[in-house]
């Protein structure tokens, strides 16, 4: 009996073997039936067979296409089909293999058949390939690695918190496929919740994204959407106040940071409010900068007037490199009381070699937050407004009118454009007093009196 049994098994085997079947799906079977003969098998009618996405992707040789339903029990009875196409795409490092897939609605299987065989028809050989890169990856997979890396770390971090913006809204959208109408809706949307500074943040990341994507040049992107959108006139948030402090203020303000508990700040809101300074360029100032002798000095290649301090780097978040533009590159002069408190500074600290920093306590930079806090914890204990480092700088490009050019007080605050400096300045409206008196006087004065002078 066994004997019977081992033929028939046997012939199982040979008959799965003919049939394809690999070993695991052998052993699959002989444990279903127990090595008992299994009822005979009938071959199924040929039938139309609907390929899958994954079906259509393993599949080199590029036939089809195919024609794929949702749901699948409907297919050509009201299910929406779609055809998939293995065909060649451009990707930013060249030319690659997609399934490109084209909706066709709720259609019957004739009609399904008929325009599947038309798109066939248009990918034609030798057509250019299509370039179908979604948002999402070609920011995270193009553009964060092969250009944001090479940004200074301030333009990376600005990148990596808004372009997220992009992605969340469009990410799996074709690149190509985003409008000037798309990206102002964004800039909409975004304007009811955040500040206008924030919305041309996000505009200006965009307008970045598909420039660097236009100089690629295998996506077939000619237009950048984000140069006609606007930013909304309206948002949620003002921007904040620019407080440019009156002279008596900076007066409390220098007479409470001579606490010694406040150092070094003294000396760095000194210079800034008399050189236009900011705080990237005042943390990274070292000795070598500086000459504060009566004589010219060569130091660092650099030869340096009497009392005067050499701006040639910065340091900002975390990373020391070049000034934010060649028109920050500059010296300045420097004042005598500014000088005895930077020798003082010199001589009670530990840092004081030619290559240390100026302004610091443990050799290292600065932070930035924790001066400022500090700077406007001395604000508080002077009973002045809340200051910040910028309010130094436009405090000093004021006090400076009328008292220098606008050439030099340009070329004092390192700005390559006039109007960058008159928005540093605070407009005196109490120099306009006078004047508007006078024209009021005129307005009210008694028109018979001109009629008198006249007559006389």
């Amino acid at each position: 009996m066994s004997t019977v049994a081992d033929s028939e098994t046997s012939k199982l085997l040979r008959l799965l073997a003919d049939l394809g079947a690999d070993a695991k799906q052998t052993r699959k079977f002989l444990t279903l039936f127990d090595g008992k003969p299994s009822p005979p098998i009938i071959a199924p009618e040929a039938s139309g067979v609907v390929f899958s996405e994954g079906m259509a992707k393993k599949n080199k040789r590029g036939e089809g296409p195919y024609i794929d339903w949702r749901p699948r029990h409907l297919a050509g009875k009201g299910a929406t089909a779609r055809v998939t196409i293995y065909q060649d795409v451009c990707f930013p490092d060249g030319i690659g293999k997609h399934n490109v897939q084209y909706p066709l609605g709720k259609v019957t299987w004739e009609e399904a058949r008929r325009m599947a065989k038309e798109l066939k028809e248009k990918q034609a050989p030798g057509s250019p390939p299509v370039a179908l890169i979604a948002v999402e990856q070609f920011i995270t997979g193009y553009y964060y690695p092969n250009h944001v890396a090479t940004l200074r770390k301030g333009g990376q971090k600005t990148a990596h918190e808004i372009l997220p913006h992009l992605i969340q809204a469009y990410g799996k959208r074709p690149l190509r496929s985003l409008t000037v109408i798309d990206v102002q809706r964004m800039l909409n949307l975004k304007a009811q919740r955040y500040s206008r500074e924030t919305v041309k943040k996000i505009r200006a990341q965009i307008s970045g994204v598909y420039r660097w994507a236009m100089g690629v040049g295998t996506l077939g992107i000619t237009v950048n959407p984000a140069s006609l959108a606007r930013v909304p006139a309206r948002c949620a948030q003002t921007e904040k106040e620019r407080i440019t402090p009156q002279v008596v203020e900076a007066q409390k303000l220098r007479a409470t940071l001579t606490n010694p508990k406040y150092s070094p700040l003294f000396e760095m809101a000194t210079m800034s409010g008399t050189t236009t300074l900011g705080f990237s360029e005042l943390a990274e100032l070292r000795w070598y900068d500086q000459n504060l002798t009566g004589e010219k000095v060569q130091m660092n290649g650099v030869t340096l007037e009497p009392f005067t301090v050499s701006v040639a780097r910065s340091y900002y978040r975390g990373e020391v490199g070049d000034c934010k533009n060649k028109g920050r590159q500059r010296v300045e002069n420097l004042g005598e009381q500014v000088v005895e408190a930077l020798l003082a500074l010199k001589a009670r600290s530990p840092f004081n070699q030619p290559g240390d920093l100026v302004f610091t306590r443990t050799g290292k930079h600065l932070d930035y937050h924790q001066c400022l806090r500090k700077l406007q914890a001395a604000c508080r204990e002077a009973g002045i407004r809340q200051l910040g480092w910028h309010s130094l700088r436009r405090y000093c490009a004021t006090v400076m009118v009328g008292r220098i050019t606008e050439e030099q007080r340009r070329r004092m605050m390192g700005h390559s454009s006039s109007l960058m400096t008159e928005h540093y300045t605070a407009e005196d409206v109490k120099a306009r007093a006078a004047a508007v008196q006078t024209i009021t006087d005129e307005l009210f004065a008694d028109p018979k009196d001109d009629d008198e002078k006249k007559a006389g």
